[in-house]
């Protein structure tokens, strides 16, 4: 009996932080070495590498985002680093060369 009852709370205190996760996550800055962050990802002082392991695959998958918009990107499948703004389809697979 008193097992089922933890369980119970177990699981309604697992809920409640699912339910206060997306208050958490949204609601804060987060900065790399800086303790007052400016912008979502502050990174003050710092070089920034994004890598990938191995040679640019023979079959690539699709970028992590596509379609219009503004963005920084990083397509690892195509070693392509792209930042911009585009109406139209230049964000995608068939139009980012390697």
């Amino acid at each position: 009996m008193i097992m089922k009852k933890l369980l119970i709370h177990a699981g309604l205190l697992f809920l409640i932080s699912l339910l206060e996760l997306p208050l958490i996550s949204f609601s804060q800055n987060i900065g790399i070495g800086t303790n007052a962050p400016k912008a979502r990802l502050h990174v003050e002082d710092s070089s920034v590498v994004f890598s990938a392991v191995g040679a640019v695959p023979f079959n690539k998958g699709i970028p992590p985002i596509e379609g219009v918009g503004r963005r920084m990107m990083w397509y690892t499948d195509k070693a392509a680093f792209r930042v911009g703004y585009t109406a139209g389809k230049h964000w995608n697979k068939d139009s980012i060369g390697d």
